[in-house]
């Protein structure tokens, strides 16, 4: 009974309970040495490695630097000058060898300001560090989308010159049969005057004239184009007519 209620005293006690408690976890910040500015009145120094410890905790989080890679010191370079030496290192990462940095603070430099003085030795050391890893980065080469080989153009027969000369070829064939087809009829009864007879022989002519100049001119520009496009094919275009049909013969020779 005596031994459950010491250990119940013990377990609820204050004491008890920061002895059963679980330590605290090592926090991943920079390493700070203040050895070199001995004596150093331990107040003082607190209060000076919480302010470094701030103000560097800005500066990493901006770069990819690990703060456990980084590790400063501060110590006297000259003490009747009041001058202070700041000592920077960054352990090897990410393929970027180690560095180092060592830096006076001037002359007449008042505790107060080291932070200020750490943070822009910081910022400046990180910033080349940053530099030179994306400089030194391979850069990603950029895969591009294989060729698809297209299939040649196919070689048209006809061009513009030759697609002109078949219209005319067509409209030459229409003009020359009504004008054979009007030559045919001759003449017929007059509708207002019976007495006497309409002749068809001057519109037959004319759409006759007209179709044959139409098909000439259409057959020499189907033979030019086609010549010209291909020099390869022999080609002949020749109209012909005969009583009742008119037509147009192409020949192409491959």
């Amino acid at each position: 009974m005596i031994l459950t209620l010491a250990f119940a005293l013990m377990l609820f006690s204050p004491v008890g309970a920061a002895a059963t408690a679980s330590p605290p976890a090592v926090q991943d910040r920079m390493s700070l040495d203040l050895t070199g500015l001995e004596p150093l009145d331990p107040q003082m120094g607190a209060d000076l490695a919480r302010q470094v410890h701030s103000t560097a905790a800005v500066v990493i989080a901006q770069h990819a630097v690990p703060a456990a890679k980084i590790h400063l010191a501060i110590r006297w370079r000259d003490v009747d000058a009041f001058d202070y030496e700041t000592v920077i290192e960054i352990d090897e990462h990410q393929g970027q060898p180690k560095r180092r940095d060592v830096r006076s603070t001037g002359p007449d430099t008042e505790q107060g300001e080291l932070g200020e003085v750490v943070e822009a030795s910081l910022r400046r050391e990180l910033l080349a560090w940053t530099r030179e890893r994306d400089r030194v980065r391979p850069t990603e080469s950029v895969v591009e989308p294989e060729s698809v080989d297209r299939p040649p153009p196919r070689d048209r027969a006809l061009g513009t010159m030759g697609w002109v000369g078949v219209g005319a070829l067509a409209a030459g064939v229409c003009s020359l049969g009504a004008g054979i087809g009007l030559l045919v009829l001759d003449t017929t009864p007059h509708p207002d005057q019976p007495t006497k007879l309409r002749s068809w022989q001057p519109g037959g002519i004319a759409f006759s004239v007209v179709g044959g100049v139409a098909l000439v001119t259409g057959a020499a520009l189907v033979g030019v184009d086609v010549r010209r496009h291909a020099k390869t094919r022999r080609t002949a275009v020749s109209p012909w007519t005969s009583r009742r049909m008119v037509g147009v013969t192409l020949h192409v020779v491959f």
